[in-house]
């Protein structure tokens, strides 16, 4: 499943390097119902009931935080580089999310707190519940991950004989309250609305985490399925989803109704649900850091700094179009998404062997 985080991750690049559509938002609900198999599959399978999940806790908090702590840093050094660079006085025609953590133009330790301690927003009517980060503004969706991470466990609670009963009911009550949220309270043109109270929102969001653990619990159903050609074969189900994700990026980006926007929204998320499940259920038992199997590991391993760090690289292109060549454009070339895009990926390749690769050293020596 390696390929398939690797294209979600590039599918956020491609949208928050100004591509335009939602290419990146519907990935991010690929994300969730993969993390959400996955975290089925290792509740499960490595932590059990007499280990107890701390050790899941730690595990995860040790794949997310220090990561995201190190990669915020390296965003407030860069920030303060463009400042000194260009003189705090032009630092300030930057986009506001770059500067509100720089007042000064060397590093103090109260605008770096600031910048990675987040900004819990909750409402009650309806319920909202999501975190915001200075630094790196996308991990507003890594908290709604961590959100899930602590309520999945709960699960282990219940005796395992109700689990998938517990389960499957809490599963049906979230599909409802997606509905809810996505079509009563939005209506079916508000994008603004749907945006805050649907897609940052950790309470219906829940419903594609568990989507994920279902379709773990549910696996063997699909053994008939496994047997057909186009699932023994790795590589099939792999281009099918490349197939989804281009249709995704590009549709959403070209074909905007006018009325029914909501309808179109699901539309996508549907499509990016669906190639993942396909992906999921076409995964075979293997060894992944076998000669053919190593570079689907690397992929996957890349995602998570990919998606950490690309924004260090739009902040440089930024600070070169607002400082430098005076002249923002919306519309970007097919060499600037592609410098945007390799940018990222140059960053994140070497922000994994120098922190990522070490931390997954850490996590599985405590896990064994």
């Amino acid at each position: 499943m390696g390929f398939t985080r690797f294209t979600l991750a590039s599918m956020v690049v491609i949208f928050h390097s100004g591509f335009g559509g939602g290419g990146g938002v519907y990935a991010l609900y690929g994300f969730y119902l993969l993390s959400g198999y996955i975290v089925q599959k290792i509740l499960l399978e490595k932590y059990n009931y007499n280990r107890g999940v701390y050790l899941f806790f730690l595990n995860r908090f040790l794949r997310l935080i220090p990561s995201f702590l190190i990669a915020s840093f390296l965003m407030y050094v860069s920030f303060l580089g463009i400042c000194n660079l260009f003189g705090l006085a032009e630092c300030q025609s930057l986009p506001t999310n770059v500067t509100l953590y720089v007042k000064q133009t060397s590093f103090t330790y109260d605008d770096f707190i600031n910048g990675v301690i987040p900004n819990n927003v909750f409402k009650i009517n309806p319920i909202q519940y999501v975190s915001f980060f200075g630094f790196i503004s996308a991990f507003w969706s890594i908290s709604i991950e961590l959100f899930y991470y602590i309520a999945a466990p709960l699960i282990m609670l219940v005796k395992f004989k109700h689990r998938q009963k517990v389960l499957k009911i809490t599963y049906i009550i979230f599909f409802f309250i997606y509905l809810y949220y996505s079509f009563i309270l939005t209506g079916y043109n508000d994008a603004g609305r749907w945006s805050d109270i649907v897609y940052r929102n950790s309470i219906p969001t829940i419903f594609f985490f568990l989507s994920g653990a279902m379709l773990y619990e549910n696996i063997n159903k699909f053994k008939a399925l496994q047997q057909i050609q186009f699932f023994k074969n790795q590589n099939y189900p792999k281009i099918f989803f490349l197939i989804i994700a281009l249709v995704v990026m590009i549709g959403s980006k070209y074909i905007a109704p006018p009325n029914y926007l909501i309808i179109q929204y699901n539309i996508w998320i549907l499509l990016i649900s669906l190639g993942v499940a396909i992906v999921i259920i076409s995964e075979q038992p293997t060894n992944y850091f076998s000669k053919e199997n190593r570079f689907d590991y690397f992929l996957g391993e890349l995602s998570y700094p990919i998606y950490i760090n690309h924004k260090a690289i739009l902040v440089m292109m930024i600070a070169y179009e607002i400082l430098i060549d005076k002249d923002v454009s919306q519309t970007k070339s097919i060499l600037q998404y592609l410098l945007i895009y390799l940018g990222s990926l140059v960053i994140a390749t070497i922000f994994y062997f120098v922190v990522d690769r070490n931390i997954t050293k850490l996590r599985k020596l405590l896990r064994n």
